[in-house]
């Protein structure tokens, strides 16, 4: 039909379920705009989370306590030359923990972390603090090593997944390796197991 002065508007047509078939069509174009934007926010959403977990860091090195056996005379850097009852004392880098290693005659615990690691995360701010799992630490020299900072040892060991825990005799042989998140008790059981077979 034709509307003077207007452009021309066409009589509906109707199909069997009786709906105005341009009606439907605009119907089923809005529904699928909805599903899009509707994935196009929840990919936002996932994102973002994701960001979020990346921005969230693990302590770096140089944020930790850092301790050796032989203090200051020792040539190593250090904060104090006994562990405390408060926190794991951690050595500074592979080098200087297996020399205190052999030294002290300790077995050495290395923690194989990434920054991105969620699980790594968890065993900072939940075992790592815990009064029996500090106590357990004080029969090893304790390393942390950011696998993607030191390929070379990650490497050698063959680590694959985040955490690992090695554990090497005072001679840098491998007695166990652990991979995956442990809460105080399991790690205390760890520790116990490692300096059981260390010597």
């Amino acid at each position: 039909m034709k509307i003077s002065g207007e452009e021309t508007v066409s009589e509906p047509q109707w199909n069997d379920a009786g709906i105005d078939e341009q009606s439907a069509q605009k119907a089923t174009a809005a529904r699928a705009q909805t599903t899009s934007l509707a994935r196009a926010a929840a990919f936002a959403l996932v994102c973002a989370v994701l960001l979020l977990l990346v921005r969230t860091q693990r302590p770096n090195a140089s944020s930790l306590k850092v301790s050796s056996p032989g203090g200051a005379a020792s040539g190593l850097a250090s904060s104090s030359t006994a562990p405390t009852a408060s926190s794991i004392v951690w050595e500074n880098s592979f080098e200087s923990a297996m020399q205190n290693a052999q030294s002290a005659n300790k077995p050495l615990m290395i923690d194989f972390y990434t920054d991105w690691c969620g699980v790594c995360k968890t065993v900072d701010s939940q075992t790592y603090p815990d009064a029996n799992v500090i106590r357990a630490s004080q029969n090893f020299v304790m390393l942390r090593v950011n696998a993607e900072q030191r390929t070379d040892l990650a490497q050698r060991f063959g680590v694959k997944a985040y955490p690992t825990f090695v554990f090497l005799n005072p001679k840098g042989e491998v007695i166990s390796q652990e991979v995956g998140g442990y809460g105080p008790g399991e790690f205390v059981g760890l520790l116990q197991s490692a300096s059981a077979r260390a010597f």
